[in-house]
């Protein structure tokens, strides 16, 4: 039997794994999917049915969770069924409205610079003094890394945007130069040239940007 439900977004899974490992090192038996769902049981039900049995709801609040129906679903289950409810923050982002409803009055523990091991003391820490009622000692660390997912998005398309009003720039510079009037054809010829290998280059950055974006990275 658990006495802990872990909700996350699967983005966040590494994140969930450590939680999971440093809590159940400490004798404090969790609850998270897909790990606790076997073969062939139905998903919701399951969910329901582990959400029932949970005394501490643990919310693993990233930018991606913020964004999760599936964690909003189980966030107003665990309400319903009187979880005590522990966000572990590790994303500076406002939270949507449908979480902030049952999450503005509620205590938070703070990971979003670094995860590290104080910070998993202070989460045990907290469920003993829900489930016990007592303090927690001797608590024994589990080693973990987490892979979190960074997002090169924006840095290629300034440099896209960059490269492409260079070309531009180029282009108003060789047309507005009267002396080169001769050999404007050529000059034009060349610019289209240059405007074309900018745009395959603009063409393969994208390709690279969405390859660099599910590079993970260990914290």
């Amino acid at each position: 039997m658990h006495d802990v439900f872990i909700s996350y977004s699967h983005k966040d899974k590494s994140v969930a794994d450590a939680i999971c490992a440093n809590l159940e090192a400490n004798s404090v038996k969790c609850w998270y999917a897909p790990r606790d769902i076997a073969p062939g049981d139905d998903w919701a039900d399951a969910i329901m049915d582990a959400l029932s049995k949970a005394k501490v709801f643990v919310l693993i609040f990233s930018k991606h969770s913020n964004l999760s129906s599936q964690v909003k679903n189980e966030i107003t289950s665990a309400v319903s069924y009187g979880c005590k409810i522990i966000p572990f923050c590790i994303d500076s982002v406002k939270m949507n409205s449908g979480l902030a409803y049952y999450l503005n009055s509620v205590h938070w523990l703070d990971a979003t610079e670094k995860i590290k091991e104080e910070t998993m003391k202070k989460l045990y820490e907290e469920i003993c003094s829900t489930l016990y009622n007592k303090k927690a000692v001797d608590f024994v660390p589990v080693p973990f890394k987490i892979k979190r997912r960074t997002n090169f998005k924006f840095l290629f398309l300034g440099i896209i945007t960059a490269f492409l009003v260079a070309v531009l720039a180029l282009a108003v510079i060789y047309l507005s130069d009267s002396r080169k009037t001769e050999t404007y054809s050529a000059e034009v010829g060349d610019i289209v040239t240059f405007g074309t290998t900018a745009l395959l280059i603009a063409g393969g950055s994208e390709i690279l940007m969405k390859a660099f974006t599910s590079i993970p990275i260990t914290q």
